[in-house]
């Protein structure tokens, strides 16, 4: 992730895609935060600011809410951290723009102190680039933070004034002239820049325009500041004026240039070269820096890294006229590396230097080497590089030439030591490699098969090599292109792409990264065809290896510097479906024994890291609660976010883990994995993991009731949540039935609690009220908390009508020991409670803290519905603007994680924001989508509202009859629920009507 504030505040992730930002303030606060990063800011400095020194009553919860928002955006890089009296973005240097921007002045200023000017004037150049215009431009700026803003923008003037000090000692001062010209108009009064400028027209044999210039500053400043210039200025003046020798630039004579024959030693290009767009265009933007001389091309073996290079360097050859340099170094395969002595002697030979003169060290002929390249613009390929240090001796001394190197290692000392910029290869993407497939087998016979193409596609993993041996193979058969497809996603893949023995047959390429090995390593990579899914992170690694996760880092480093695993964001690593394929092959090296003891472990820590998740998360949620054994050095969360950043970064693997599981066992995993995510499920609403696990779960389970409870009741919810409530009812009366044999009276409180929340949503107020009454009576009767019924019972009260008992029970639920969900959930429902009580100030405040602990949870189903409230507090103080903002966010959340309920509830909102403002075509737009929601889903309450709502805008617009009739409809379906609040609305709506 990355942030830039010197300029418009932009967020974007790690492949420099724009991140949305939230509303005014939150940017507003992130842009406070970056300008002080890594330095503590306090609560008050930031309240002031964000609300012009005179905040809200709200505020606090509403700072709350923009952080949790803010946190949510973070990546690797970034952390905003609460701290005692305020709050603390940390941040990498390479993370934010503006430590970027000081990190390269620093190593300008050294590098000019040091007499290195072109260094300098790169690097000050590089740090200019950053600036993309004001700081937080288009944003309010706060007070506080304009000192800061100050000086950035000093440092800014003063890094140019520098580079252009630079630039001076090059002997740029013919271009400088004009280009001072521009800067002084527009920093009148920068002293500095007023004697650059004079001093570049002097150098340029413009003396006269020199002492113009000196004019014109001394009038400047004298009309507008009262003053003269500074001493240095009239010290220069006074030189100009007597032609000082001291100010001319010394020019040194040319080197004399001897007889050269270029090299021209690039292999042919690849045949049918396809794609690789943004690959070409990383090597033509790196490439056509200057000051670049070293990029390298990394990645797994077959990638395509060399026929990338190649093609390359024959499309930009003409740009280095002395020549082409080309090397296969063997660092993978079955042939001796080649000695960086063995290259030199070669290199050397190739750039006209006789046998007899050429060196027999490394050191002297690598200084001999660069001696024949200084000056001159010659491209070398160092292909199949095994190592920096083979690589090093071969580089060019000095920019214009350009070396290009390609590896299976991720060659992080030529990046750390040698400037080296590195691009890791992946595999083509699917639309080049389905026209790749066109162009190797016949655009007649591809195009005959386009799904057999896709399919190949996918079975290669889009390697190159591996679509170029299945191609050759499908052209040597005379069945159809399926037929191969079907051969090659059998267990035979690897067999099926070797072409006659060939040493670059996919398994032979791959043995060549695997055997150099240590054998931790190798141990590691075989293991790893156990892991179910195509994702792991080092707790992965160190279970399968009964290794400290420390331990396990460093086995880590080595596959993915081999390229044998690709390591992502936020501690994650995969590799592509021919390496798991070959890793699967491998691990049958390992005893039955031994495999099912690394297995044993790996789910142990699965189980043991998600319960520590669960748990820290706070869903409330009744789980089984047996204890289970500890693989690892326990997993702590920082707060409830890290906890479901980590579940959202490792559900993948958690999920194909169950699924695993359930069909080869231990069927323990299954359900008890299933009954673990069922609170985080809930609130993230992935529903085609959900239900998949969830009914492989209850398949596992069997006749074991316990089991089959957990597995049911993650069942019920996921067909609650998607609004399926009668299939909700059939799974949670089965888990009643299932508790109530079992004695497992802590989860049937939890299911008839959903009972009841069922039965509300449908308006079956009667049957909840008693479902919940059952709950509270068998969690009195076994000592449990009653946090969870009374807020239920709380907001069951809130669509009766009966406000204050809703206060009454939301309060006693927010005074105990309630989970973090619990209280998000009361905090809405007591939102609700206190606006239709007129209590708007407490109304608003228990929404934004509601709304703020919803996120902190990841409760995207619980934020949409808190945004929807406050939607309603803004409309009922008039605020239009707000009241529809809010109302269009949540309708953004709701229809994202298709939630019938949120979105329904929301549409009708929008309406009622419209029938404020007078709009009553668009409010009986969002009321009719909002009842035919709420019937397709039935949602009683929603109903009503809309019903209401619709019968309130046919009498604004003067048509009685259908109003009566809607209102009249409303107060039927009130009545017969017990929706008191909606009945008194439709009665009131009828006598207004004169009925």
């Amino acid at each position: 992730m990355r942030l830039r504030v010197l300029g418009p505040l932009e967020v974007r992730d790690l492949d420099d895609r724009p991140q949305a930002l939230g509303r005014v303030k939150e940017r507003v606060l992130l842009g406070m935060l970056a300008l002080r990063v890594n330095t503590l800011v306090s609560k008050d400095a930031i309240l002031a600011g964000l609300w012009e020194g005179d905040p809200p009553r709200s505020a606090p919860a509403n700072l709350t809410s923009y952080v949790s928002n803010l946190r949510r955006l973070m990546q690797a890089g970034l952390v905003l951290e609460t701290r005692p009296g305020g709050y603390l973005l940390t941040a990498d240097a390479d993370a934010i723009d503006l430590l970027s921007f000081e990190r390269l002045v620093e190593q300008g200023r050294r590098a000019q102190a040091e007499g290195q000017h072109a260094l300098a004037v790169e690097r000050l150049t590089q740090a200019a680039g950053y600036w993309r215009g004001p700081v937080m431009d288009g944003l309010p700026v706060p007070d506080a933070v304009r000192p800061d803003i100050a000086r950035l923008e000093d440092l800014r003037l003063t890094a140019v004034e520098e580079c252009i000090d630079g630039r001076l000692e090059l002997g740029q001062h013919g271009t400088l002239a004009d280009e001072l010209a521009v800067l002084t108009s527009r920093h009148e009064f920068r002293e500095r820049l007023w004697g650059q400028r004079i001093l570049a027209l002097y150098r340029s044999g413009r003396q006269s325009e020199a002492l113009a210039a000196y004019q014109e500053v001394h009038r400047l400043l004298d009309e507008h500041l009262g003053i003269e210039p500074g001493a240095a200025l009239r010290a220069l003046h006074q030189q100009v004026l007597r032609s000082d020798p001291k100010l001319e630039y010394a020019v040194t004579a040319p080197v004399a240039v001897s007889s050269w024959t270029p090299p021209r030693q690039l292999p042919p290009t690849v045949w049918a070269f396809t794609g690789r767009a943004d690959e070409l265009a990383w090597l033509e933007s790196q490439g056509a820096a200057e000051t670049m001389t070293v990029m390298a091309l990394v990645g797994t073996a077959g990638m395509g890294k060399t026929a990338l290079a190649v093609h390359w360097a024959h499309r930009v050859a003409d740009r280095f006229p002395d020549g082409q340099l080309y090397v296969d170094l063997h660092g993978h395969g079955t042939q001796d590396p080649a000695t960086p002595i063995e290259v030199l002697t070669s290199f050397l030979r190739a750039l006209g230097v006789p046998s007899e003169r050429i060196p027999t060290d490394v050191p002297a002929a690598t200084a001999s080497y660069r001696s024949k390249l200084a000056g001159r613009r010659v491209l070398v390929i160092l292909d199949n590089a095994g190592s920096a240090e083979q690589v090093r001796p071969l580089l060019p001394g000095e920019p214009g030439c350009l070396t290009i190197v390609t590896s299976r290692r991720r060659l992080t000392g030529l990046v750390a030591l040698d400037g080296a910029r590195a691009h890791v290869i992946g595999g083509l993407t699917s639309d080049d490699t389905q026209q790749l497939l066109i162009r190797l087998l016949g655009a007649d016979r591809a195009e005959a098969e386009p799904a057999a193409v896709a399919q190949l596609g996918a079975v290669c993993a889009h390697l190159p090599l591996a679509l170029r041996l299945a191609a050759a193979r499908v052209a040597g058969m005379d069945g159809s292109i399926a037929d191969c497809v079907a051969d090659l996603a059998s267990v035979q893949t690897l067999d099926m792409l070797a072409v006659d023995d060939e040493p670059s047959a996919v398994r032979a390429v791959f043995d060549s990264s695997y055997e150099p090995l240590n054998p931790l390593a190798q141990r590691l990579f075989r293991l790893l065809g156990l892991v179910p899914g195509n994702g792991f992170t080092r707790r992965t690694a160190a279970a399968l290896l009964d290794l400290h996760p420390e331990r396990a880092d460093a086995v880590l480093d080595v596959l993915v510097s081999a390229s044998m695993i690709e390591r992502r964001a936020a501690g994650q690593f995969a590799m592509h479906d021919l390496l798991c394929r070959y890793a699967v092959e491998k691990v049958a090296a390992e005893s039955v024994a031994d495999r099912a003891a690394a297995l044993g472990r790996l789910f142990g820590s699965y189980l043991q890291d998600t319960e520590a998740a669960v748990v820290t998360m706070g869903s409330g949620m009744a789980r089984i609660t047996q204890p289970l054994a500890e693989v690892l050095p326990g997993l702590e969360f920082d707060g409830s976010s890290e906890a479901l950043a980590w579940l959202d970064a490792q559900r993948q693997s958690l999920v194909a883990a169950a699924l695993y599981a359930a069909e080869h066992g231990p069927a323990g995993v299954a359900w008890r994995l299933c009954d673990q995510l069922r609170g985080y499920f809930w609130a993230r609403r992935c529903h085609p993991e959900w239900l998949t696990v969830a009914e492989a779960a209850v398949a596992a389970a069997g006749d074991d009731l316990e089991a089959a409870a957990a597995a049911r009741h993650c069942l019920g919810d996921h067909y609650w949540s998607l609004g399926d409530y009668e299939l909700a009812i059939r799974q949670y009366e089965q888990v009643v039935a299932a508790c109530a044999k079992a004695g497992l009276a802590r989860r049937q409180v939890g299911v008839l609690i959903n009972l009841g929340a069922v039965h509300r949503e449908l308006g079956h107020l009667t049957q909840a009220y008693d479902r919940l009454r059952a709950a509270l009576d068998v969690a009195q009767c076994n000592e449990f908390a009653e946090t969870t019924i009374r807020a239920n019972l709380g907001a069951l009260h809130v669509e009766m009508g009966r406000m204050e008992d809703a206060v009454q029970e939301h309060t006693r639920v927010l005074g105990s020991q309630a989970s973090p969900p619990e209280q998000a959930f009361s905090l809405n429902s007591l939102a609700t409670a206190h606006r239709h009580l007129g209590n708007l100030d407490e109304a608003q405040s228990c929404a934004a803290a509601g709304l703020a602990l919803h996120r902190e949870t990841g409760n995207r189903a619980g934020e949409a519905s808190a945004l929807e409230t406050l939607a309603a507090i803004h409309l009922d103080r008039n605020d239009v603007a707000e009241a529809f903002t809010f109302a269009e966010d949540a309708l953004a959340i709701a229809q994202a994680i298709a939630n019938p309920r949120a979105e329904t509830a929301t549409l009708t909102m929008l309406a009622a924001v419209h029938l404020h403002q007078g709009d009553h075509t668009q409010a009986e737009h969002y009321f009719t989508l909002g009842l035919q929601s709420a019937r397709t889903n039935r949602i009683t309450y929603t109903e009503l509202e809309a019903l209401l709502g619709l019968a309130a805008t046919h009498q604004a617009t003067a048509r009685p009859t259908t109003a009566q009739a809607l209102a009249t409809e409303a107060l039927q379906a009130a009545r017969t629920s017990g929706f008191h609040r909606h009945q008194a609305t439709a009665e009131g709506l009828l006598s207004g009507l004169g009925r």
